[in-house]
């Protein structure tokens, strides 16, 4: 029997399973209503061997681990076949990395866990951890968890470890930003916890969290008056300014460790995206950044003087 065969055969003793359990007054989820993803392409020859059902998911446990295969199966849509073998669990792997060291980092830094920051950059962080919540708890209300679990992967890997952990590097040593990325990463490990029980447990408790486990946290309840859905599209969109500053220095071959003089950006209404002007000129590396009112532009002065650098190394110069 061919794989894909082999697994609608499980498929279906499911239901017959389910009556006979029933009948012996034991109460179990009905077929209709358990979320689960057909294995697509299965390409590992080691896999194959072992044969589909329960085979591939005993040996999935041994080589890679429940919570990269949780991760794998959450964020797979049940409509979709999901392609199974170490390839993928590799790439599930690095993700979860993402989180770990972002749990060592904030174990390290951030002592504080009370009041919290309110410049622009934590305002944005806090109104983000609370959007996740409350769409978070929304999804999971629909039996969504693939949609819910891709949001806590945004928040958690490209919000705070790749955006807020690199704009606040400098800033550590600031009690209330140390507040805003604990209870931030807290939070996001609250909503991970049912998804990935024994990666979310472990860093709880190197945590030394409030509880003796993290399962015995209350579910993190959105605060609305923090959301500011505003503020979380003027940051995307200085965002992708950023990535196009960085890519026109790319282009004219300048690396980010040069200073340059200033950036123009022109657009419909730039008054917005004023409060973001140090962050930009920081990640960009450039002195001054002009606002105004126009066509959608972002033009970048390439222009380096003796005032900009201490030195200018010229390829093929002695």
């Amino acid at each position: 029997m061919d794989t894909s065969k082999k697994l609608v055969a499980d498929q279906k003793e499911w239901s017959v399973v389910a009556k006979e359990l029933e009948g012996e007054n034991l109460k179990l989820a009905s077929y209709d209503n358990t979320l689960m993803s057909a294995i697509g392409d299965i390409t590992d020859k080691t896999v194959l061997d072992y044969g589909a059902g329960p085979g591939v998911l005993a040996l999935g446990l041994q080589k890679m681990g429940a919570d990269v295969m949780r991760w794998i199966y959450s964020l797979q849509n049940p409509s979709v076949n999901l392609n199974f073998g170490y390839g993928v669990a590799r790439e599930a792997k690095r993700d979860l990395d993402v989180i770990w060291n972002l749990g060592n980092y904030v174990k390290l830094y951030s002592k504080h866990h009370k009041e919290e920051a309110d410049d622009v950059t934590s305002l944005w962080i806090i109104s983000r951890r609370e959007s996740v919540k409350e769409k978070v708890s929304e999804y999971l209300e629909k039996l969504q968890p693939q949609q819910a679990i891709q949001e806590i992967k945004q928040f958690l890997i490209e919000d705070l470890s790749r955006t807020y952990g690199q704009l606040i590097r400098d800033e550590l040593e600031d009690k209330k930003v140390q507040a805003v990325l604990y209870n931030s990463f807290l939070d996001g490990l609250k909503l991970l916890a049912p998804f990935l029980p024994f990666i979310a447990e472990k860093i709880y408790q190197d945590l030394e969290g409030k509880k003796k486990s993290i399962f015995l946290e209350d579910w993190p309840e959105p605060n609305r008056k923090l959301i500011d859905n505003n503020l979380e599209i003027y940051m995307k969109t200085v965002k992708d300014i950023i990535q196009e500053v960085l890519a026109q220095r790319d282009k004219a071959k300048i690396g980010v460790r040069w200073p340059l003089p200033n950036i123009l950006i022109s657009s419909d209404d730039p008054k917005p995206l004023q409060q973001f002007k140090e962050i930009i000129k920081k990640q960009t590396n450039v002195k001054q950044v002009t606002f105004k009112t126009g066509e959608k532009l972002i033009e970048l002065d390439t222009k380096i003087t003796k005032e900009l650098g201490d030195k200018i190394w010229v390829v093929g110069d002695d």
